[in-house]
């Protein structure tokens, strides 16, 4: 079987290029051929060889850039099937909805939605207003509440506009996809909001390949240490964890690993509530560096105020059995129990947060107890061969299907 997958970004960058990287070594293992399509290199992956040697092929088709022709995109993916012949074309982040259409009627199709970005006009999947989960499908309510401004990084505007109507297309072109993957069932309830047919969406939970036997570390739970990983920006609730520990009155250090436009912000926040020694930013870190941390710390905190759409970080710290204290937003409930390996809070209020880090700080055989239960749900339900035996699945099912 050979697969074509197309993404956005080649590269080393975010949640969905590790994701590619990770599904195309195991599907390599199981014979499967993969090429790759990209419209962009990652601005933070120096070495792109170890990404692209794990592909076959790898092809640049600016798919991406505004300014490029349709035709002359149309023409060249024509040329690319033809000279390729996949068996199924595998899309994940992308936003050329007339590259979609060129693509569904010569080959079968399967996506996965990473984000919000298909169904949400700011790409957030909250209201910049209330800075609160948004409960509407895309329609003219997100301009009301401004959700027509994106933030965008690494450009020469801090911000760009959406225009619904493009929005609109993506959604259609998306619906003529014979398959939609979602790692979710909060992803799931968000497509059929938008009048996606729920027969055609599939969750297929996704898994972490990050565990401590394999490098052989020592599992701590007596340091006090708290740990959250993830971009820094408003939805991801770095803010609300800090106003939380300002509220601790026992000893802790809180390591935070990640980087982007809030995080100045951030640190000015730490300076005035006196937590500058004990908060540590370390910036964007290297997932091979990861397993370090995970094992050296007491918890994992996932203090996000938007509805993420899985959080792979728990995933990570379950790996290393560690408990994880969470808001229920998105789709984290689907691998976080309230009580059975951590804390799920309903109301979004940093002193409930704070009670609970205090707790498990308070409670080492309590932390080891959510640990080991987190552990268990991770090796039942989100195993990597798990995955990637549903993936072949999918794959099979599609092809055989178009082609009856």
């Amino acid at each position: 079987m050979k697969i074509l997958r197309i993404n956005s970004t080649v590269g080393f960058y975010g949640g969905t290029e590790q994701y590619i990287f990770d599904i195309t070594e195991g599907l390599s293992e199981r014979g499967i051929e993969n090429i790759f399509v990209f419209s962009k290199k990652s601005s933070r992956d120096r070495n792109l060889s170890k990404y692209t040697m794990i592909f076959e092929r790898c092809h640049f088709l600016p798919f991406e850039e505004n300014n490029t022709n349709s035709k002359f995109l149309t023409s060249e993916i024509y040329k690319l099937i033809k000279k390729e012949k996949p068996d199924l074309v595998h899309f994940h982040n992308i936003s050329n909805y007339n590259l979609i259409a060129s693509i569904v009627t010569k080959v079968p199709t399967v996506r996965t939605i990473h984000d919000h970005s298909l169904t949400c006009l700011s790409g957030r999947g909250f209201s910049l207003l209330s800075n609160k989960p948004c409960k509407h499908k895309l329609e003219i309510h997100c301009y009301l509440n401004f959700c027509f401004i994106e933030r965008t990084q690494g450009k020469r505007y801090p911000f760009k506009i959406n225009r619904l109507k493009e929005k609109r297309k993506a959604l259609d072109a998306t619906r003529t996809i014979d398959r939609i993957l979602v790692q979710s069932n909060f992803m799931k309830r968000q497509l059929i909001l938008n009048n996606f047919g729920s027969d055609n969406i599939l969750v297929v939970p996704p898994f972490t390949r990050m565990y401590f036997e394999k490098e052989n570390f020592e599992i701590k739970y007596t340091r006090n240490k708290i740990l959250f990983v993830g971009q820094i920006f408003r939805g991801k609730g770095l803010e609300v964890l800090i106003k939380a520990l300002g509220y601790l009155d026992l000893k802790f250090d809180c390591l935070v690993i990640g980087d982007g436009p809030g995080l100045s912000k951030c640190q000015k926040l730490c300076t005035k509530l006196g937590l500058e020694s004990k908060v540590n930013f370390l910036g964007w870190v290297n997932n091979d560096q990861l397993p370090k941390y995970y094992s050296d710390v007491s918890l994992v905190v996932v203090p996000s105020t938007w509805p993420e759409p899985f959080g792979r970080v728990g995933l990570e710290a379950m790996a290393f059995r560690k408990p994880i204290i969470a808001f229920n937003v998105g789709g984290i409930s689907d691998w976080l129990i309230n009580d059975e390996n951590g804390f799920l809070i309903n109301k979004l209020d940093p002193h409930i947060l704070a009670q609970k880090i205090s707790i498990l700080l308070d409670d080492i055989e309590l932390t080891k107890k959510f640990g080991n239960n987190g552990r268990k749900i991770l090796e039942k339900n989100f195993s990597f061969d798990n995955h990637i035996n549903r993936l072949l699945s999918v794959y099979n099912e599609t092809i055989k299907t178009y082609s009856q």
